[in-house]
């Protein structure tokens, strides 16, 4: 059990460092390159520009007002994350993809912590449009929010209903408890 807690550690520090990096890496290359509310820069005719936004709120400029509550929020994310993450090792350490999808939370709230904290709100640089219908503009961090949560609810949802979890590694198996059986 040790091990696998150790392995599983290790995977969602190194993702989620590998999230916030690559995430401020574009946004610091956008901030460079792309001049503040200029003109998108179109990739995919009609589908998918690179534009240079700030957002002191959250996902579409939701909160915008409360940049401090959502700096406070998102610190707190990165709180329990590590929490969420070891109790849900204790219930089943084979659910490594819940562990993948909390390390792609962890890294998109640390990358626009960052961004909180270093200059006071987030920039976002990927814009889908369908049509007329435009997608409110996005940044990596976000994306591995989004990614992640699905992730760990679909983990969640996965286990049928009235189905007990698995046997965490500190539990002897079932066989173990019926009589005539050695552990």
């Amino acid at each position: 059990m040790k091990t696998i807690f150790r392995r599983l550690i290790w995977i969602l520090i190194a993702e989620g460092a590998t999230v916030a990096l690559l995430d401020q890496l574009v946004k610091s290359w956008v901030r460079r390159e792309i001049d503040l509310d200029d003109l998108p820069v179109e990739v995919i005719p009609g589908f998918f520009h690179l534009v240079h936004y700030t957002n002191t709120g959250m996902a579409g400029g939701l909160l915008r007002e409360y940049p401090k509550i959502l700096t406070g929020l998102g610190l707190a994310a990165l709180v329990a994350i590590p929490v969420l993450f070891w109790l849900e090792c204790r219930r089943d350490p084979r659910l490594a993809v819940t562990v993948w999808g909390l390390g792609l939370i962890l890294g998109g709230a640390l990358g626009n912590v960052i961004d909180r904290l270093r200059i006071g709100h987030v920039t976002d640089f990927l814009l889908f449009s369908i049509g007329s219908y435009q997608w409110p503009a996005f940044n990596l961090a976000d994306s591995g929010i989004t990614v992640g949560t699905v992730l760990v609810l679909w983990m969640a949802w996965r286990q049928a209903p009235g189905e007990e979890p698995a046997p965490s590694a500190s539990e002897p198996p079932p066989e173990a408890n019926r009589a005539g059986k050695a552990p």
